[in-house]
């Protein structure tokens, strides 16, 4: 029986990537998940900031429900409501910028 080394499959100017062979150089465009969502919020951060601080906001794909929710639980089960559970939405808080959270080593071990 003649044994194939996986090297010998491809040229060297072919990459396997799952069952899909590439020509060197390509790329397959590929969307990480809520990149779209979050795409439109960024576009409209700085506005929906301005009007409505702190709220929140239901985004799937380019579409957004009208309307801001004072509440994380109001906007998902909206968002539940509209674009149903086949496909993933964002439900993001409005801030001009991210806030961030220091979990210290103290606090984590605590946990533990």
């Amino acid at each position: 029986m003649n044994s194939v080394r996986f090297s010998n499959l491809f040229t060297e100017r072919e990459n396997l990537i799952g069952r899909v062979v590439f020509p060197e150089g390509a790329q397959m465009e590929t969307a990480t998940p809520l990149e779209t969502e979050l795409r439109v919020f960024e576009a409209h951060r700085e506005k929906w900031f301005r009007e409505h601080p702190g709220k929140f906001v239901v985004i799937q794909d380019e579409t957004v429900i009208p309307g801001f929710f004072d509440e994380y639980a109001v906007g998902f089960r909206t968002g539940l409501a509209k674009f149903g559970t086949g496909r993933s939405f964002l439900v993001k808080q409005i801030w001009r910028t991210e806030p961030v959270y220091f979990i210290g080593y103290e606090c984590a071990m605590e946990s533990v």
